[in-house]
């Protein structure tokens, strides 16, 4: 059985499985903290799509059980929708966490793989196939941006008009 069934197998037994516990609980006694167990395995192995509708899902159907098949006196539709807004975005955030974490990990994936670099230029080969300055490939795959300057050793060796004397560690003929 493919990992997806399994996973999608797991969540829908364990959101059965808490909205039975919540159905079969005193009235005031709720579970649906625990719908939070489900959502965030479906955002981690399924993607965001599958764990928003699940997010959407689940607090519904809560929220139908409380007020279509228990009836419970004291419980009026206002409290019930207000608790199921609540509890959707509260799953929704939960969502857009945990799918910003894997976003930003699969960046440091990404960033920390073993690069190829030229030798002589310093152009990364890319995994297309194609060489791209190293300032211009770090700066498409993070936030970094690049300020150019002259280190000193560069200055006294390309440009040694420009350099101070006192900048220059060369060591002086001996007297």
């Amino acid at each position: 059985m493919a990992i997806r069934t399994r996973v999608w197998l797991a969540v829908v037994v364990l959101s059965a499985l808490i909205l039975l516990v919540d159905y079969v609980a005193p009235p005031l006694v709720e579970f649906s903290t625990a719908f939070v167990l489900p959502v965030l395995v479906t955002a981690w192995y399924l993607g965001r799509g599958p764990a928003t509708l699940l997010a959407l899902l689940l607090p519904f159907l809560q929220f139908l059980v409380t007020v279509v098949v228990r009836e419970q006196p004291g419980v009026t539709t206002a409290v019930a929708s207000g608790d199921f807004v609540i509890r959707t975005a509260v799953l929704l955030l939960a969502v857009f966490a945990v799918t910003r974490v894997q976003a930003q990990q699969r960046r440091i994936r990404h960033l920390e793989k073993l690069l190829s670099i030229c030798s002589i230029c310093k152009k990364i080969h890319t995994a297309d196939g194609h060489w791209e300055a190293l300032e211009s490939y770090i700066s498409s795959h993070s936030d970094t941006m690049f300020s150019h300057g002259l280190c000193d050793d560069c200055l006294r060796t390309h440009y040694p008009q420009f350099a101070r004397p006192d900048d220059d560690e060369s060591p002086g003929p001996e007297t």
